[in-house]
């Protein structure tokens, strides 16, 4: 009987990890369908709202140079959603992390957090939007009184046909209102881009410590290291203090002359 029990231990153990690796995968899914639900229906009320999500990833610090080529490689095949690197950094040895923003489609924003979540355990999600109602209005209304403007300037053109400086004027006025619609053009086209494309921050975070022996381990292995800075420190220090050294003794030569010489007088 007690071999028995013996037996159950590891048993129930592995039933548990299983048990606690499924419900957190399942937090992990109601979490990414409740994000979908909260988006997908703001983008069915709201024409102009512009979506930036965040997330956070914890894995092995060896593993994290390799998983964040493999959200590169991704996002680069991805053409489906038009996937766009737009920064990406990465630092590898003791201060091992990374980080990446993307743009790309709304369809194409669970795949790419679920291809981020395979990398190690996601540990965090958050969710920005940024309603552009009122500059998508404005740039409408700027387009509108310069395209106005444009044509009024083409019929003064016509009827100065006869007066060459104010003809040279006109010219030169519809140069720059051409120049500002143009501008006003490019404004709306990235405020459209930023509407129809989600961006998606990805951090890649090294896993907390696994075991009480570890954080102990990590410092045995940067002893020497640690030594050799404390030594340097210790030589910058006593450099640093040199000259101040040498005034101390001077002032206390002096103080200590001074005091003979009232003494002996």
């Amino acid at each position: 009987m007690r071999k028995a029990k013996l037996w159950l231990m590891p048993l129930c153990l592995f039933l548990f990890a299983g048990c606690s690796s499924d419900s957190k995968q399942d937090e992990s899914f109601g979490v990414a369908q409740s994000m979908k639900m909260v988006a997908d229906t703001q983008r069915g009320s709201a024409e102009y709202l512009a979506y930036e999500h965040r997330i956070t990833v914890r894995l092995a610090r060896e593993s994290i140079e390799a998983g964040f080529n493999r959200l590169v490689d991704y996002c680069g095949q991805d053409r489906a959603h038009q996937c766009t690197v737009l920064h990406a950094s990465v630092n590898t040895g003791d201060y091992a992390r990374a980080s990446l923003r993307m743009r790309l489609a709304p369809a194409g924003v669970e795949p790419l957090i679920a291809q981020a979540a395979e990398t190690g355990d996601l540990n965090a999600r958050a969710m920005d939007v940024e309603d552009l109602q009122t500059a998508v209005a404005d740039n409408s209304k700027r387009m509108d009184m310069l395209i106005q403007y444009q044509s009024r300037l083409q019929a003064l053109e016509k009827e100065s046909a006869a007066d060459v400086d104010a003809l040279i004027r006109v010219a030169g006025e519809l140069a720059r209102v051409q120049s500002d619609i143009e501008y006003a053009q490019g404004e709306k086209a990235a405020l459209m881009q930023r509407i129809q494309m989600d961006i998606v921050n990805i951090s890649l975070e090294p896993e907390r410590y696994g075991s009480f022996f570890e954080p102990i381990a990590e410092a045995a292995s940067g002893f020497g290291e640690n030594l050799s800075n404390a030594i340097a420190f210790a030589i910058t220090g006593v450099a640093y203090s040199m000259p101040w050294l040498v005034l101390l003794i001077f002032l206390i030569w002096l103080v200590r002359k001074f005091w003979l010489r009232r003494h002996t007088g």
